[in-house]
């Protein structure tokens, strides 16, 4: 498919939204812990580890993480470290031939957030609506703030559509 002639996603694309307006997504804020996840969404699917942050334990033999991770399907995972709680990581997936099914799995918590239908765009809506990213490294497109970052990930096998969201933040 060639990016010029993209067809528009599911749902309106946000108007008058800002970076900025990511330090909530999903009804999660970036002050919020993991009480306040499983207060909106319940009990996860399942729990578990994503990525590197984390140490080998000598003395155990075995890899030690300062976070856990949240799992809601397919669709939904967040991070918070185990110190305090806090969340360090919402993500929100898609399949970009089906964007509806995430959509209305989000809505099935009564959650309603425009922010959400960045879902299934074309990165070229996500740059008008934002600008150039700060960070561009394999279709994803990184904003970087004071405290977080939102990364858009838009493949070119997707046809650089959004397939998902990622608000980390940073103490």
């Amino acid at each position: 498919m060639n990016d010029d002639n993209h067809t528009p996603a599911i749902g309106p694309v946000p108007q008058d939204v800002s970076i900025k307006d990511f330090q909530s997504f999903l009804g999660v804020h970036q002050t919020d812990r993991k009480g306040n996840i499983i207060e909106i969404f319940g009990k996860p699917t399942n729990y578990g580890h994503v990525g590197a942050f984390g140490w080998f334990d000598w003395l155990r033999d075995r890899f030690r993480y300062d976070f856990d991770t949240m799992y809601y399907d397919d669709i939904l995972i967040f991070s918070y470290t185990r110190r305090n709680r806090k969340v360090m990581t919402i993500s929100c997936e898609c399949d970009v031939d089906n964007v509806q099914a995430s959509l209305d799995y989000i809505k099935r918590f009564g959650v309603v957030d425009t922010k959400m239908y960045f879902l299934g765009q074309h990165k070229d809506e996500i740059i008008r609506c934002f600008g150039q990213p700060d960070r561009l490294s394999s279709d994803n497109h990184q904003y970087a703030l004071d405290g977080f970052h939102v990364t858009f990930i838009c493949y070119d096998f997707d046809a650089h559509k959004c397939s998902r969201i990622n608000v980390q933040f940073f103490d």
